[in-house]
């Protein structure tokens, strides 16, 4: 709710993403949506790698062309200035970490664990954010973690009949685990994936990934060690969360061979 009071258009993407990948076999309907989704938000466009690995090329290229379209018309409209300050917001933010309770980030974890120094600390309201210092080491780590968190995740599925449907649940997850900060409306498409995986290996599976995930987003490091966790227990009950998830996907992919694809037909 309070993502849609700030303007958050994460429930479009979401719409966007499923339909493109509801119409796979399209190229053209599919890679124009992951596009139109990556001009409202960058990020989408990752997914256009699951079209390529997938032996959907065209459908990947047209994602790319589509996002550049708008990009490029979104330019001629407004104007280069708007772009650079744009630009220049994004350079700054990628040399820094944001920690705060709604995170689900593993980057913003290691960074709050790391005790990097502090740049500023704002109270929102989602809560406090404290913008740290990001190290080099850090925005490496991070990169060559969803890069190779990919790479399984792609290798593993490869002759899975629901390779389509196990990707982007998996790419759903990655993404905001390994993001310098991931606001909660992030974890939606994943949750919803989640029980789609779920559910696809049996009715004792999806009893077990809701009690679990139930458990894991329970507030238990505030609760067990006290309040002087505060700050961080949100962060640690949705990392496990994702990685969860993550561990769903690739133990379908790994030991369900299913006889439909789930989202794919």
């Amino acid at each position: 709710m309070l993502g849609l009071f700030l303007g958050q258009p994460q429930i479009l993407i979401i719409f966007l993403i499923l339909l493109a990948f509801c119409v796979a076999d399209r190229p053209w309907m599919a890679g124009g949506l992951i596009g139109l989704a990556a001009a409202i938000k960058i990020t989408p466009i990752l997914f256009a790698i699951i079209f390529l690995a997938s032996g959907r090329v065209k459908a990947g290229f047209i994602a790319v062309g589509v996002s550049v379209f708008f990009a490029l018309l979104s330019v001629i409209l407004t104007g280069w200035p708007l772009h650079a300050a744009y630009l220049e917001v994004a350079r700054e933010t990628r040399s820094v970490v944001g920690v705060l309770n709604a995170s689900s980030s593993m980057v913003s974890l290691v960074a709050y664990a790391a005790d990097l120094p502090a740049i500023r600390v704002v109270d929102t309201p989602a809560g406090i954010v404290r913008t740290l210092e990001k190290p080099l080491w850090l925005g490496i780590g991070a990169t060559l973690a969803w890069i190779i968190g990919a790479g399984v995740l792609l290798s593993l599925s490869k002759r899975h009949p629901d390779a389509l449907a196990i990707r982007l649940a998996g790419f759903s997850a990655l993404i905001p685990l390994f993001a310098a900060v991931s606001w909660t409306h992030y974890l939606i498409l994943p949750l919803f994936l989640g029980l789609a995986l779920a559910a696809s290996i049996s009715n004792r599976a999806v009893l077990v990934y809701t009690v679990v995930s139930a458990l894991i987003l329970w507030d238990w490091p505030t609760t067990v060690m006290g309040e002087g966790l505060e700050d961080i227990s949100r962060t640690i009950r949705q990392v496990f969360w994702l990685l969860l998830l993550y561990g769903f996907a690739l133990v379908i992919t790994r030991y369900r061979p299913s006889r439909q694809s789930t989202l794919s037909g």
